[in-house]
């Protein structure tokens, strides 16, 4: 093969384009569409509070679920039911063999927990449950509905402050640690969180700006673009991906990162100090290291 028909081999042809058109007319309404919230039975609807700490990955998940075990699961967030022409769009469709370009529909589920300050007596009940909420996503999330799910979730839920924990892939980091040897762990922020005096970090979390070239996709890149649109104060702290079975290893790291953020001197992350204690228990950590090392060596981000 010369280098001309290396060329022709590499370009998309005009079949493989309408074939890629045909297949995202199943899936593109449903990637427009925001999640929905199910409130639990008897649960007062929460919206605004001080602070919403999203947790997008695996890891983040089940270290967050593992500390939240004593508190209750007041909502859960899932994807928009598919219209009616995208459902008959499938049936129809149904005998036939996927195709390797076919977009995947997004199947991640996210589970919603309110923190409550048990230090705090002076504060009502119903206020300190509105001042913090953690969401622990799960599944998969694509990268084509990404975007309606951030709006989504901040519409519904309108935070005051943002505090995310993603990953990112480890063929899109540029810097110069080795992922697959050290924990590695980089922050975000938006322009918001910069005014406020956060301007250099570093000092106050030892936790990095992300080297310049690196890209950050999927639902970590679209919940801080929409902060940043919205003006939101938001932090983001993306760890690059290593070999999945090492994840579980990482855990004692996370839980130290993490608990850096949440003390980070704003007022609405005084009320964690509960959280926090939980997330530095050995017997936390370990409760969450042997949930992970009996799921599969799967990547641990909910993107594609």
């Amino acid at each position: 093969m010369d280098i001309f028909e290396y060329e022709e081999v590499r370009w998309p042809t005009r079949a493989l384009q309408q074939e890629e058109e045909e297949q995202a007319v199943g899936t593109a309404a449903a990637a427009l569409q925001p999640p929905q919230i199910h409130w639990s039975d008897g649960t007062q609807r929460i919206t605004q509070p001080q602070l919403l700490v999203v947790a997008m990955s695996s890891a983040s998940s089940t270290l967050l679920e593992a500390a939240l075990a004593g508190n209750q699961v007041i909502a859960t967030i899932q994807p928009a039911p598919a219209p009616m022409d995208q459902s008959q769009h499938s049936t129809e469709d149904a005998d036939k063999a996927p195709s390797p370009h076919t977009t995947p529909r997004t199947t991640a589920t996210a589970q919603l927990y309110a923190v409550e300050d048990k230090n705090n007596n002076s504060s009502s009940s119903s206020g300190s449950l509105a001042a913090v909420l953690v969401c622990c996503c799960r599944g998969t999330i694509t990268a084509d509905a990404a975007p309606a799910w951030a709006r989504g979730l901040l519409q519904q839920l309108q935070p005051q402050q943002l505090l995310l924990i993603g990953t990112m892939q480890a063929d899109q980091y540029r810097g110069d640690a080795d992922p697959s040897q050290d924990f590695t762990a980089y922050l975000l922020h938006t322009s918001a969180a910069a005014t406020a005096g956060t301007e250099d970090p570093s000092p106050k979390t030892s936790i990095p700006f992300l080297p310049s070239g690196s890209l950050v996709a999927g639902l970590p890149a679209a919940l801080i673009t929409q902060a940043e649109l919205q003006g939101i104060f938001a932090q983001l702290v993306v760890v690059v991906e290593t070999v999945p079975a090492l994840v579980p290893e990482t855990l004692h790291d996370l839980s130290r990162v993490v608990c850096r953020l949440l003390t980070g001197g704003e007022s609405s992350r005084q009320l964690l100090s509960g959280l926090v204690g939980r997330l530095q228990q050995a017997s936390v950590i370990e409760q969450a290291r042997t949930k992970l090392q009996q799921t599969t060596c799967r990547p641990t981000s909910v993107y594609s």
